[in-house]
Formats: C-alpha cells, sequence, structure tokens
C-alpha cells in the first residue's frame, strides 16, 4: 500500500531531477554564448567626410526663342529662322554646332478670350512656337561675351548661367581620400580615449560624391568679366574598424 509519504518523496525527487536538468541546460548556455562572444569583432564604426574647391571650367545657359504667327506653320517657321539665325551667330563667334542643343520645340493657339477658349475654335487670333536651346560655353571667360552677342542677335530669353566641372573625376577621387583621412583621425582619436588600438578595417564603403555647381543671372554677367568662382567637390564614407577586445 502506497503512503502519502511515499507520494511525497517520489514527487520531490522529480522536481530535484527536474531543477538539475534545468541548471545543466542553462549552464551549456552560457558557455556557448561565452565561446560565441570570444569570436566576436569588436569594432568602432566611424564616417569621414571631405571636400575639394575647383575652378569651374564650363558654362552652361539655355537661350529661350518665342515667335508668333497667323497660323501653327507661320509660327514654327518664323521661329525656326529666329532659332536658326541665333545658331549662326554662335557658330560664327566659335561656338561648336554639338555645343548647342536644340529641345522642348512646342507650338500653341493664342485665344482673344481666354475665359472661353475651349468651345470657340474660331477665337483664335495666333500661334505661339517656342524653342529652348542649350549653348555649353568651353571658354569660361567668353561667357559675358557670349551673353552679349545672345541678347543682341535678336529677342531672345537667356534663363541664366549654370558654372560647372566638365570632368569631376580627379576631384571627386581627391574629395574621397580626404573623406577617408577625416574617418581615420577620428577613429584614433576615439580608439585613444577609449585606451584601445585599431588593429584593421572590417568594412568600408563610399556613401556620398557630389559636385556642386554656381548659377548666375545672365545679365549679371553681360558685359561684365566672368569671376564664377570656385566649386566645391565632396565626398563622404563609412568605416567599421577592427579593435583590441
Amino acid at each position: 500500500m502506497i503512503t502519502d509519504d511515499i507520494i511525497h518523496f517520489e514527487v520531490m525527487k522529480s522536481k530535484i531531477v527536474l531543477a538539475l536538468i534545468l541548471n545543466l541546460l542553462l549552464s551549456a548556455t552560457i558557455v556557448k554564448a561565452q565561446t560565441l562572444c570570444t569570436s566576436c569583432d569588436s569594432t568602432l564604426f566611424v564616417t569621414g567626410t571631405g571636400e575639394v574647391k575647383a575652378q569651374p571650367d564650363i558654362a552652361t545657359t539655355t537661350v529661350i526663342v518665342t515667335s508668333r504667327g497667323k497660323t501653327a506653320s507661320e509660327a514654327i517657321n518664323t521661329n525656326a529662322s529666329s532659332a536658326q539665325k541665333l545658331i549662326t551667330a554662335l557658330n560664327n563667334a566659335g561656338i561648336v554646332q554639338k555645343d548647342i542643343q536644340t529641345q522642348n520645340v512646342s507650338v500653341f493657339p493664342i485665344y482673344k478670350d481666354k475665359i472661353n477658349s475651349q468651345n470657340a475654335t474660331n477665337n483664335v487670333i495666333a500661334y505661339e512656337a517656342s524653342n529652348s536651346i542649350i549653348v555649353i560655353i568651353r571658354k569660361i571667360n567668353d561667357t559675358g561675351s557670349i551673353i552679349d552677342l545672345i541678347s543682341s542677335t535678336g529677342d531672345y530669353t537667356i534663363s541664366g548661367i549654370n558654372f560647372a566641372l566638365e570632368d569631376d573625376k580627379n576631384e571627386k577621387a581627391e574629395a574621397i581620400d580626404k573623406a577617408v583621412s577625416d574617418a581615420q583621425d577620428k577613429a584614433n582619436a576615439i580608439a585613444k580615449s577609449a585606451r584601445t588600438k585599431i588593429t584593421g578595417i572590417k568594412r568600408i564603403s563610399i556613401e556620398n560624391t557630389f559636385t556642386g555647381s554656381k548659377f548666375a543671372d545672365a545679365g549679371a554677367v553681360a558685359s561684365t568679366p566672368v569671376q564664377p568662382g570656385d566649386l566645391t567637390v565632396s565626398g563622404s564614407v563609412s568605416i567599421e574598424y577592427l579593435i583590441e577586445k
């Protein structure tokens, strides 16, 4: 006959065995975590930035040629003639054909009564043709005289001047080099403060490179020596350094 004392003893024994098993599993987990931790890298993550100043060597302007006519064909033909007059003047000034790009040619009706224009087809009083011409000026010191030439050739709209670098590969490479040096200086300073040492690089990536440009109103450069100033070429990197544990 099984007494209550025997049942109680068996229950207690089972609890003790279960506790021992749980302790063993927990100890194994701790040992495994410690083993994994010893194989982990100790790292330091920093970002660096760099900038390079450069003189622009190219200028770009957009010239808008607008013409009107009684018919759409007349407006287009007049616009083409006006655009060709400008292109010829630019060619004579030394701007080669490949540096003159025509785009966004359009023609639309002009209504006498704008309110009822959609329902009154016979309300058209003229047609207007528009043509955008992009002009690239490679002799940047000639920018002012080219703007003067465009203004004196016809009734054109000049939408400002944009100064830039034609090829910025060398400047971008120099900006990245400075960004890496900046990251290295930061990492050394942090490691010194933390009483540790850098042992290597685990990961490095270029985050961004960007070349700025400068915009000037066309009227500000006409008949005036052009001094666009420096452009800024910037770069940034992210570096994950290995450090002593």
